[in-house]
């Protein structure tokens, strides 16, 4: 009997884990995709036979490892760069702002062999040393110092990477970096003056009782519980036993702090079989392909990983086919049906808002946009019976003569301006979505915003309908009941709101709130003769931009016999579906 504290532990790096049969143990990102049951014996020494009993793992506490100076170690480097812009060669050194200038954008950089500077946002995947002649005119062949290109700088890991059996080990350095010094010195206390070489080891004990201890110029020993108020240089010669430089300090932390984990992209070892792990074919093998290389091909999934002899597959899940422990992720070839998988870095993201759940009027296909249909055709549901009904999803969409469907996403067929929403019939293949939580903010990233063919979306300048009362919602009348008005006519004359909104025999109501007596679905905001007593289709009088949402289609591309997508899933026929594909 395995008990769930030990399943729990084997499947620390997931989000989920279940145990199965006669106490087998899985572990994984998502479930669900054979469907529910309900005969599993969850509290017996066997669960069933193909059933799972699933269960959460618990995110791990973040611990933060705070560095008091930017410099954050002395790494190894090889081919496969540990920090992988390339920003200058060999020279003299550069300043810190010329550093910083140089790898902007980026989290560190790392100065290297004959001051060759290089820039990224992680490191340390070859290991730690301590041999590197940090600010010196060689640090040393692929050896790097690095530092954060902002500081302070803090590094935040999970007590699971902290233990997790493949996390990168780094130790926040005891070397604090080289500082200035001043007739009003930096560290205020002299440990003491020039003489024969002082051991690290024989200043701290010198400068017991402070928090940090400097050796200076002809080993002169400094001790203080602060830095840095001269400045900082980079010329240093902190290997030099001799003389480190005048008015130059090399300054050390008393507390030699604890090796922690940093978050690592390294996933692990697994297994692969004709059902692909990773669903996506990037790259055929051959010759030696980088993990930057591979990143970039895999740069609109969560993973990508490296198998065999240097092939390259992507997907957003990964481990179905197990863990294995003979990978050589290191080697030409990786291993046969052997995967060494990394995690793809988040692009940054921008966020479009919208102050309404009402998210537009998007064209629907046989390929559904939102692809759970959670009803038929009946009465139009209230938006508490579509929430409930679609919980779980972040949207739904009202379509037709009523029926409902829920999604992640929408958009992938278009949008339209004439949907009947609130309406009897919404309209054929059309459909008015919603966010299933308000307020709503989607999220794209930039890459998906410049991508040539990424769908675009408008939020829109129609808000819903909403319910008004004697106590208007809308404050400010426009105008009464008349002859129908256009949208551009009540703009007009609420000139200096926000919103405007259209109601009942055309009335009119300007404002720069709205939604008090709550929203309705019942509002015939395309009959110019009566919207409905006490209903308002609110407006915005100023129409948004329209941005980019992320889109699953990639672009027109070239095949050959060398097939550029090598698995063939389905020979020619009868026309398939983007779903079935």
């Amino acid at each position: 009997v395995v008990t769930r504290e030990e399943a729990q532990k084997l499947c620390a790096a997931y989000k989920y884990y279940s145990i199965q049969f006669d106490q087998q143990v899985f572990c994984g990102d998502s479930f669900g995709k054979h469907g529910s049951a309900s005969d599993c014996q969850c509290d017996s020494q066997n669960v069933g036979a193909w059933r799972n009993c699933v269960y959460s793992v618990p995110e791990a506490p973040s611990v933060s490892v705070v560095s008091t100076s930017p410099f954050l170690g002395c790494h190894v480097d090889a081919g496969d760069r540990d920090l992988p812009f390339n920003a200058r060669g060999e020279g003299a050194t550069p300043t810190r702002a010329q550093a910083q200038q140089m790898c902007k954008g980026y989290k560190y950089y790392g100065i290297q062999y004959t001051n060759q500077l290089f820039c990224g946002n992680s490191f340390g995947k070859h290991g730690s040393r301590d041999d590197c002649s940090c600010g010196e005119a060689n640090v040393g062949a692929w050896r790097q110092c690095v530092y954060a290109v902002d500081e302070p700088n803090a590094i935040s890991v999970t007590a699971a990477q902290v233990s997790h059996p493949k996390a990168q080990k780094f130790t926040p350095p005891a070397f604090q970096g080289c500082y200035l010094d001043a007739v009003d010195r930096d560290l205020p206390k002299l440990g003491r003056g020039d003489g024969p070489a002082v051991s690290r080891e024989e200043a701290k004990r010198l400068c017991a009782g402070y928090k940090f201890y400097s050796i200076q110029y002809k080993n002169q020993v400094f001790c203080g519980n602060t830095f840095g108020k001269h400045g900082m240089r980079n010329d240093c010669k902190c290997s030099d036993s001799s003389d480190v430089g005048a008015w130059r300090n090399c300054v050390y932390a008393i507390e030699e702090p604890a090796t922690v984990a940093l978050p690592s992209p390294f996933k692990g070892c697994f297994k692969d079989a004709a059902d692909r792990d990773l669903t996506f074919s990037a790259r055929k093998g051959g010759s030696v392909v980088t993990r930057e290389e591979a990143q970039k091909l895999c740069a609109a999934y969560k993973y990508y990983s490296i198998q065999f002899d240097q092939q390259v597959f992507c997907g957003d899940s990964f481990g179905k086919h197990g863990s294995a422990s003979d990978c050589q992720c290191d080697s030409q070839n990786v291993g046969a049906w052997r995967n060494c998988v990394y995690s793809v870095p988040e692009a940054p993201s921008v966020s479009v808002v919208s102050t309404s759940p009402f998210l537009g009027c998007h064209v629907d296909a046989g390929d559904r946009d939102l692809p759970f249909n959670a009803r038929g055709e009946g009465a139009t549901p209230t938006r508490a019976q579509a929430q409930q009904m679609c919980k779980g999803y972040k949207y739904y969409g009202i379509q037709y003569t009523n029926q409902l469907f829920c999604g992640n996403s929408f958009g992938k067929h278009g949008s339209r301006d004439d949907c009947s929403c609130g309406e009897a019939n919404v309209g054929a293949w059309r459909q008015c979505v919603y966010a299933v939580d308000e307020p709503n903010a989607i999220s794209v990233t930039a890459a998906q915003v410049s991508h040539p063919k990424a769908q675009k979306f408008t939020p829109p300048a129609f808000q819903g309908c909403y319910l008004d009362a004697v106590d208007r919602d809308l404050p400010k009348l426009g105008r009464g009941d008349g002859p129908a008005v256009s949208r551009e006519e009540a703009k007009r004359l609420c000139a200096g709101y926000k919103f405007y909104s259209i109601q009942y025999k055309n009335q009119v109501f300007c404002g720069n709130t709205f939604g008090k007596h709550g929203m309705r679905n019942d509002c015939k905001c395309s009959d110019s003769s009566d919207v409905g007593a006490w209903r308002n289709c609110v407006y915005a009088i100023e129409e948004p931009a329209t941005v980019a949402l992320p889109s699953p289609f990639k672009g027109c591309f070239k095949d050959a016999a060398d097939r550029d997508l090598t698995f063939s899933a389905r020979k020619g026929g009868s026309v398939v579906t983007r779903e079935e594909a």
